[in-house]
């Protein structure tokens, strides 16, 4: 297991994890709302962030954290919200 740098390769990968997070802890939020977010998070919001990733022996991304300004912004993960 390790803690990785994400480059923006690994991005379709991390918005799967944040769609089913999102959609497991977030039912307030609408699928119109989410599909909204999607396009923003993949164009914007992955870069105004410093992005870190968890990979599993497989080299398969867990989840990832993503820090502005001495602030956790996202902590996303597949274990308990794989889809």
């Amino acid at each position: 297991m390790s803690i990785q740098k994400v480059t923006q390769k690994d991005y379709q990968k991390l918005i799967q994890i944040w769609e089913s997070s999102v959609r497991a802890t977030h039912n307030f939020l609408s699928e119109e709302y989410i599909a909204e977010l999607r396009p923003l998070i993949l164009q914007h919001y992955f870069d105004a962030v410093n992005l870190r990733c968890f990979k599993d022996e497989q080299e398969t991304i867990c989840g990832f954290i993503g820090v502005a300004d001495s602030n956790i912004e996202m902590l996303p993960e597949r274990f308990l919200y794989s889809t």
